[in-house]
């Protein structure tokens, strides 16, 4: 379960800190990003009714479940892309010192 916490509390920071920096990067310079920014993650946040009833109770929950493993799955992604462009860096860095 904590695991569930921290993925969703790295998901409330990342998106807070896109609301707030709209067009800033915490980064600057040069990239080798096909696109001008990361893609953000496309997990549909759930929606709390305003009815209390158990069905809906039941289907929130369910949405916070299902919205916590597409967060989980970004954040996994994510990493594989860090890891990705690490080995990139670190295969450059190997050739040039070959040279």
């Amino acid at each position: 379960m904590s695991r569930v916490v921290m993925v969703v509390a790295m998901a409330l920071v990342s998106s807070a800190s896109m609301v707030h920096s709209s067009a800033a990067w915490a980064v600057s310079g040069p990239s080798n990003l096909s696109s001008s920014r990361y893609p953000a993650p496309r997990c549909e946040p759930p929606r709390k009714s305003s009815s209390n009833t158990p069905s809906d109770q039941s289907r929130y929950q369910r949405e916070v479940k299902e919205h916590f493993r597409c967060v989980e799955k970004y954040v996994d992604a994510g990493q594989n892309d860090i890891k990705r462009i690490q080995e990139s860096i670190d295969a450059a860095v190997k050739g040039a010192k070959r040279s």
